[in-house]
């Protein structure tokens, strides 16, 4: 949900002046331009197709584990949401880093690291239990 209300925001803001013009006060009036996510998407640029992947690659992977059947044991489900929550985070910040940081880029990157997080401490959790499993007696197992 997050993510998705970061789509809508604007995620950086870039000010400029306007041709050195000058208020009455004397006193210089920036224009402001604002980024957005979709803001320079171009169908034939790959760059612009891999900024707007990092906020539809979530999807893709709570449908699939909607669909399987046993997505809490996928190890490597963990691991793939654990790089690419980083490589989200690492993009965004390549596509904003020259502007004024702004609400959907807030939201953005703490969607991502919530994401991060969760993936990293569900990642434990399987790891932990399949070592308890390969640990304790067949027999204990099945009870």
């Amino acid at each position: 949900m997050l993510l998705l209300l970061a789509l809508v925001l604007p995620l950086a803001r870039c000010s400029r002046q306007p041709n050195g013009e000058s208020t009455n006060q004397g006193q210089e009036q920036s224009v402001y331009t604002y980024y957005y996510a979709w803001s320079d998407f171009d169908v034939h640029s790959p760059g612009s197709w891999l900024a707007g992947m990092i906020f539809a690659w979530p999807v893709g992977l709570l449908l699939f584990e909607l669909i399987s059947r046993r997505p809490a044991s996928f190890i490597w489900l963990r691991a793939a949401q654990i790089i690419l929550s980083v490589v989200s985070m690492y993009v965004l910040y390549l596509r904003t880093f020259l502007y004024e940081l702004w609400y959907g880029g807030y939201i953005a990157y703490a969607a991502f690291s919530i994401y991060l997080l969760a993936s990293l401490g569900e990642l434990v959790l399987v790891v932990r239990t399949r070592f308890r499993n390969r640990q304790s007696p067949p027999d204990a197992r099945h009870q």
